[in-house]
C-alpha cells in the first residue's frame, strides 16, 4: 500500500477498525468518510451495490478449520474426556442403573435372601445392575422371582445397547478423526458445531446456505479458534489465508488444521466510494505492483502461497 500511495503521490492517513467492524468499515467507505479501505475485503453481490471494488490484487477461499490431528495430548485428552457431556452421560447411566437395581429389589426383597431389606437391599440391587451391565457377573447376586428374572433379561439388552452407545460417545469426543472424517461436503457442517465471525462472507455463506451457526458472537477471530482448540467447537469457518496467517503465527499447526475442502471463491480488493475519481488511477498501479516480484515474496513471507 506504500508503495501504491507514493506512486500515486498520495498523502494519507490511518483509521483503523476492530476486526468485527466491517460493516462499519463499509459504511463508512460508501458514505465518503473513508476514501479507500485498504483491509482485505471480499467482493460480494451485496457489497457492490454499496461501494465499488478495485481490481482483485488476491484470490482466496473460505476455508473450514478444525482441531489438528497432533492436537490430542495429555492435557486435551483429559479436558474432552472430563467434559460436561461425560459427566451428563455418567450421570444419567447412574440413575439408570438405580432405578433397575431398584425395581429388581422390590421383587426380591422377601424372597430372596441376598437382597437385604430397607437401604442394604437397594445397595444389593445396584450392585447387581452394575455388574449385570458391565457384564462382570460375579455371581453373587442372582434374581429368584419370576418379576426379577424378567426385569433381569430386559436389563441385559438394555445394558448392551446402552454400553456400545456410551463407548461410541465417547470415543468420537475423544478421536480427532471423528470429526474430519464427517466433513465430506458441505452438508455435513449441518450436524456439526459450526462458528464464524459476525458480518462477515463466512456467516453470509453458512446462512445461505441453511448451515446452522453455533456460535458467532466472537470479537475477533483469534478468540474462535481458541473456542476450537478447547475443543469447545467443532469447525471454525473464515476466509483461508487470515487463518493460515495466525496459524503460523501462533505456532498452532499442531493443534488446529485447515481441511482440503474449499467452500467458495473470494476476491480481496480495496474498496472505494462509488465513482471514486481514484479508481482509474488505483488499477494500473495495482496491476504493475502485482507482476513484479516483490508481490511473490508478501505472499511466502505470509504463507500464503501454501496450499
Amino acid at each position: 500500500r506504500q508503495k501504491i500511495a507514493k506512486e500515486l503521490n498520495l498523502v494519507y492517513e490511518f483509521k483503523e477498525y476492530d476486526e468485527n467492524e466491517i460493516n462499519k468499515l463499509i459504511e463508512d467507505v460508501s458514505n465518503n468518510k473513508i476514501d479507500i479501505s485498504i483491509s482485505p475485503l471480499t467482493v460480494t453481490s451485496e457489497r457492490l451495490q454499496l461501494i465499488d471494488f478495485s481490481q482483485p490484487f488476491f484470490t482466496s477461499n473460505l476455508a473450514i478449520a478444525v482441531q489438528g490431528q497432533d492436537g490430542t495430548t495429555i492435557i486435551s485428552f483429559f479436558q474432552k474426556l472430563f467434559s460436561v457431556d461425560f459427566f451428563t452421560a455418567v450421570f444419567l447411566l447412574f440413575i439408570v442403573v438405580f432405578i433397575l437395581g431398584f425395581l429388581l429389589w422390590l421383587f426380591e426383597r422377601k424372597k430372596n435372601p441376598q437382597f437385604a431389606p430397607a437401604f442394604k437391599g437397594i445397595g444389593d440391587g445396584f450392585w447387581w445392575a452394575a455388574a449385570t451391565m458391565t457384564t462382570v457377573g460375579y455371581g453373587d447376586k442372582s434374581p429368584q422371582t419370576a418379576g426379577g428374572r424378567i426385569i433381569g433379561v430386559v436389563w441385559m439388552f438394555m445394558a448392551i445397547v446402552i454400553i456400545s452407545s456410551f463407548t461410541g460417545r465417547i470415543a468420537a469426543s475423544l478421536t480427532i478423526e471423528e470429526i474430519n472424517s464427517k466433513i465430506q461436503n458441505m452438508d455435513d457442517l449441518k450436524s456439526l458445531k459450526v462458528a464464524t465471525l459476525k458480518n462477515t462472507n463466512g456467516e453470509s455463506f453458512l446462512k445461505r446456505n441453511h448451515i446452522p451457526i453455533y456460535k458467532a458472537d466472537f470479537q475477533t477471530i483469534s478468540e474462535g479458534l481458541l473456542l476450537l482448540q478447547k475443543g469447545e467447537i467443532d469447525a471454525f469457518i473464515y476466509d483461508e489465508p487470515i487463518i493460515r496467517h495466525l496459524i503460523q503465527e501462533n505456532k498452532l499447526s499442531s493443534e488446529i488444521q485447515i481441511l482440503p475442502n474449499r467452500l467458495n471463491i473470494d476476491f480481496y480488493s480495496y474498496g472505494l466510494p462509488k465513482r471514486s475519481p481514484l479508481l482509474e488511477r488505483l488499477n494500473p498501479v495495482l496491476i504493475k505492483e502485482l507482476e513484479g516480484i516483490s508481490w511473490i515474496g508478501i505472499l511466502d513471507k505470509y504463507n500464503l502461497n501454501s496450499e
